[in-house]
């Protein structure tokens, strides 16, 4: 069976290496062989991600069903690529009067059968922008490497 693995400052799960921020806290309820969930020492901003297989590209699995996301979001971002460590790519910014978001999907690995990716999706009760720019998200999101 496969689980995250601690070692080393480090959790790594079949593909997938990183470091989870200082002081944050782990949802032991939102986490399981392939999801972890960390919330913010204040609990306003949640980090939760996912190691997907199967997938058709990362920009494909950040596509919205327009008529789903209508109009609760006060601001919709366009798609935009992203590297991390040499990992390919994309996320969107979106948010509601109440809580602003970004999610990012990183390919990991090619597949025949579907690619096998890296979800995040990032949920703060405040500036989406202004945490993606902070210290503490910079370091969580450049810590992420194949593993």
């Amino acid at each position: 069976k496969n689980m995250f693995h601690y070692a080393q400052g480090r959790f790594s799960r079949r593909l997938l290496t990183f470091a989870i921020p200082d002081k944050y806290y782990l949802n032991a309820e939102s986490t399981d062989d392939d999801t972890m969930e960390l919330l913010s020492p204040d609990r306003k901003t949640s980090l939760h991600f996912a190691l997907e297989l199967g997938c058709k590209g990362t920009a494909e699995g950040l596509l919205f069903d327009e008529e789903e996301f209508s109009q609760e979001y006060i601001f919709k971002d366009p798609i935009e690529p992203l590297q991390i460590n040499g990992l390919a790519g994309h996320f969107r910014l979106y948010g509601t009067e109440l809580r602003q978001y970004c999610e990012l999907r990183l390919c990991l690995e090619h597949r025949e059968e579907g690619d096998a990716e890296l979800y995040v999706m990032i949920a703060t009760e405040g500036d989406i922008r202004k945490y993606m720019e902070s210290p503490v998200c910079r370091q969580f999101l450049s810590s992420i490497r194949n593993g």
